[in-house]
């Protein structure tokens, strides 16, 4: 069976998605940093790995596509990840809601996106993983590195850019909440 056809009745998924060329790029280093995936090649042949799903997580597209396709059969909040680092309180105040929790202040949502922080995660060793030595190449790629976004401009060529966005297109190009990340190419 398919992950969504066993859901557990009364569970709530919080998807949180992000630019697949972000993703990549994460998902490289995260490859690189531990040696069960025995991965030590370059940035463009993982990029092709990622493009055809033959990463850790498979498909990226397909994944995401399914939730989106069975999200009235589950009970799914999806965010996206450039929206918790630019509209960081409203999505707590949405996650908070689709818990059906109850009602944050102000000063409540600005102390919980402070201790959600990248930054303040990347020094918690309960969220950064440092104290993990089984399997870990630390002197490779640290398990939370940088968390930025856009940082994929710095990894690609124009053509793996425009492939990436192609794919977005053909197999994302339905979902409205997908366009931004159909980004082009910078402008050198």
């Amino acid at each position: 069976k398919q992950w969504y056809q066993r859901r557990v009745r009364g569970c709530k998924y919080i998807v949180v998605s992000r630019n697949p060329k972000d993703a990549c790029v994460s998902l490289y280093h995260h490859a690189k940093g531990f040696s069960v995936f025995k991965y030590s090649g370059e940035f463009k042949d993982f990029a092709e790995l990622f493009l055809e799903g033959k990463v850790e997580s498979g498909c990226w597209w397909t994944h995401l596509k399914q939730y989106k396709q069975n999200r009235d059969d589950l009970d799914i909040l999806l965010l996206r990840y450039e929206d918790l680092h630019s509209q960081g309180l409203y999505m707590i105040r949405q996650i908070n809601d689709f818990l059906a929790l109850p009602s944050l202040s102000d000063s409540d949502c600005k102390r919980v996106l402070e201790e959600t922080s990248f930054d303040k995660m990347k020094k918690d060793p309960s969220a950064n993983y440092s104290w993990r030595d089984d399997g870990r190449k630390k002197d490779e790629s640290p398990f939370m590195r940088k968390g930025k976004v856009g940082d994929w401009t710095n990894f690609f060529s124009k053509d793996l850019s425009d492939r990436f966005d192609k794919k977005t297109k053909d197999l994302l190009g339905e979902f409205e909440v997908f366009n931004d990340y159909i980004t082009g190419f910078p402008e050198q």
